[in-house]
């Protein structure tokens, strides 16, 4: 039985969301109790991302879906475990922000190609803006009177 090359590509990218997430999540002194619950959602954070990229959506949509994922299982375990969702969330999302975007950008810059440094700044843009989106509507979805645990 052999996997589909999506299939294939997702797993893959899964194990580096998922050691990226673990690497920045202990680099943060995340709690060794909700540690393995951090590094998965930061891999399906990844594979969400790597997926509706492949499936034609821009690089800002697929990190608003990203991110809303991981703000929202974040918060459903940050409550189950009492602890803060930052806890949980930050770290999935750091592998979601755009890194080489952002060096081209400076690259070209330096470079003196100043409408390529320009459309990399603006695409970087776009990619953090809609990751601020997706944990701001996570924040807003699940926002409760009480304040939260």
């Amino acid at each position: 039985m052999s996997l589909s090359p999506l299939a294939t590509l997702a797993a893959y990218h899964f194990l580096l969301g998922l050691t990226a997430t673990c690497g920045f999540a202990l680099w943060f002194n995340v709690p060794r109790n909700i540690l393995p619950r951090t590094c998965l959602f930061g891999g399906g954070a990844y594979v969400i991302r790597l997926v509706l990229m492949q499936l034609g959506e821009s690089p800002a949509t697929a990190v608003f879906w990203a991110a809303l994922f991981a703000g929202l299982a974040g918060y459903v375990q940050a409550r189950n475990a009492r602890v803060p969702r930052v806890l949980l969330t930050v770290p999935a999302v750091i592998p979601l922000v755009p890194g080489v975007p952002a060096y081209a950008a400076i690259v070209s810059f330096f470079r003196g190609d100043v409408l390529a440094g320009l459309e990399s700044a603006v695409k970087a843009t776009m990619i953090i803006a809609a990751l601020a989106g997706g944990l701001t509507a996570a924040r807003v979805v699940t926002m409760t009177s009480r304040p939260p645990p």
